[in-house]
């Protein structure tokens, strides 16, 4: 079962009638552009029982949507903010049937980042729907709702968090001295990932880290309260001891890495490189661009975006990290296995 504070259509209905208005009102600010919903669900911090005053509800539709459809649509007509999720149904069941399926570790060189992306994405969809507030859901999509099975996605959610910490701790590691803040803030990052783990472990599935505080205050973990406060304060002082106390903290949460993890650096989408007098320009999208004393980068070829590829504790060449920091390259952590 998805742990929350409170029961979801409880919250929901309490805090719709406070504003004067009731859950049944969310299904019509849906809209009819794209035809009847297949489901239309709440989801979200208000339904799980985290909400404060200022949190807006989401709303989740399923039903034949066109791909265009990317960015929430925003409602204020019932008073507090509405964010509307549309979501491809034969898109979302597929997406669903894979998430299941394969294991969440990608084979090396297989565009890392564009499938994490998608595949955070999916999760996210599928716990907040399955632990929402169906408002309307046609019986095929009630089966659906009633089939998401809550160990398997624990299972996906603390696994997704595992990795994030891992990859987070790597690059804290390769960053270093080069830039104190930016090192204590990936750290901060990694030991939040951890916490989120562990919350996901106890039922938390929400995949939202800044409501991490009120989780472990519901398990009542003192301990673990302590460490997220001394984390925030790492990350504000940007002291040296934050590198240190990260890794000690993933060892004590999480134990050690599997032996068939490895690292991935790989291009990310739009990066262009240019020779430029004995250096390379690199730019992305042509918006932003990073200036390498150095030549040779690998090439940017189609259909294979990866560039660097070791163990956790190796490190590249410094120009690697140098593309890591810049925002150019996306470090992923992906299976080694023979």
């Amino acid at each position: 079962m998805i742990r929350t504070i409170g029961a979801p259509a409880e919250n929901l209905a309490t805090f719709m009638r406070q504003r004067g208005h009731s859950p049944d009102e969310l299904v019509q600010q849906v809209g009819d552009s794209f035809g009847e919903m297949s489901l239309v669900a709440a989801g979200g911090s208000v339904v799980v029982g985290y909400a404060n005053d200022r949190s807006d509800v989401d709303v989740y539709a399923v039903g034949a949507i066109p791909d265009t459809q990317g960015v929430p649509l925003v409602s204020h007509e019932l008073g507090p903010l509405l964010d509307i999720t549309l979501i491809d149904e034969s898109s979302f069941r597929a997406e669903l049937e894979t998430l299941e399926s394969e294991p969440w570790l990608f084979r090396p060189g297989s565009a890392l980042a564009e499938k994490w992306r998608r595949k955070r994405r999916t999760l996210d969809h599928a716990i907040r729907i399955a632990s929402g507030v169906v408002l309307t859901a046609q019986p095929a999509w009630r089966g659906v709702h009633a089939s998401l099975n809550a160990t398997f996605l624990a299972e996906r959610a603390e696994t997704w968090w595992r990795l994030e910490a891992r990859r987070q701790l790597v690059a804290a590691r390769w960053l270093g001295a080069t830039n104190s803040r930016l090192t204590a803030q990936v750290c901060a990052d990694a030991r939040l990932s951890a916490l989120k783990a562990v919350a996901a472990r106890s039922g938390f599935l929400y995949l939202n880290r800044k409501w991490i505080a009120t989780e472990l205050s519901a398990l009542a973990r003192e301990d673990l309260l302590g460490e997220y406060r001394q984390l925030m304060i790492d990350a504000w002082q940007a002291t040296d001891a934050a590198l240190p106390r990260a890794m000690q903290m993933l060892e004590r949460l999480l134990g050690d890495p599997p032996e068939n993890h490895l690292v991935e650096v790989s291009y990310l989408p739009g990066v262009s490189l240019h020779a430029a007098g004995g250096r390379t320009l690199v730019t992305r999208w042509e918006m932003r661009s990073v200036l390498l004393d150095v030549t040779g980068l690998p090439r940017v070829r189609r259909g294979r975006l990866a560039i660097w590829t070791g163990r956790l504790d190796e490190d590249p060449p410094a120009a690697i990290i140098e593309l890591v920091r810049s925002g150019m390259a996306w470090l992923g952590v992906c299976d080694g296995s023979n």
